[in-house]
């Protein structure tokens, strides 16, 4: 086989080898979508909007949670009260320690989100929530367990504060509260 021969053979196999990848991650990508469209009970667009947003189907589990981790970075920080509010809220929606969305979760409180991602995740999960006012109700409750864990003036007078009685506002009219 000539230069030129081997050269083209091997362009040949390398087409062939992008092919099958982009083949494979399609399907995977296919898998995924249907996957949290049939966890969240929803379509895929829906679906494709929170792969896009880093969830898949092990970590889709915290979705409902964005919201709490919104008002728990409203300052810029996380405080370890904040931090336990959130994880308590995420154990009693069964996600337990060291399964793939605890450990999403735990990166979301470390590593602040950006307010595209909370923009963003807020309109998946108000879809979510249309008629399920029990669901609203509990979310509401954990939103404000988050804001009540710290803040205040030495942690005793008003603990929840200007900006997040703000963002606990616009949740509420949102999720339509």
């Amino acid at each position: 086989m000539s230069n030129e021969d081997k050269y083209a053979h091997d362009r040949d196999q390398e087409k062939i080898a992008k092919i099958r990848r982009d083949r494979q991650l399609a399907a995977i990508e296919k898998d995924e979508k249907e996957g949290i469209a049939a966890l969240l009970d929803s379509d895929e667009a829906l679906a494709e909007e929170a792969l896009a947003l880093g969830f898949d189907q092990k970590t889709v589990g915290i979705l409902h949670l964005i919201p709490l981790l919104e008002v728990a970075w409203q300052d810029g920080i996380v405080d370890s009260a904040e931090k336990e509010a959130v994880l308590n809220a995420a154990n009693s929606r069964g996600v337990e320690v060291g399964s793939e969305a605890h450990e999403f979760l735990t990166l979301l409180l470390s590593n602040e989100p950006s307010k595209t991602f909370f923009r963003r995740t807020r309109g998946v999960i108000a879809h979510l929530l249309q008629d399920k006012d029990l669901e609203k109700e509990e979310i509401l409750k954990q939103i404000e367990s988050v804001a009540n864990a710290s803040g205040g003036l030495f942690g005793l007078v008003g603990k929840i504060s200007a900006g997040e009685r703000e963002l606990i506002a616009d949740l509420k009219t949102i999720f339509k509260l």
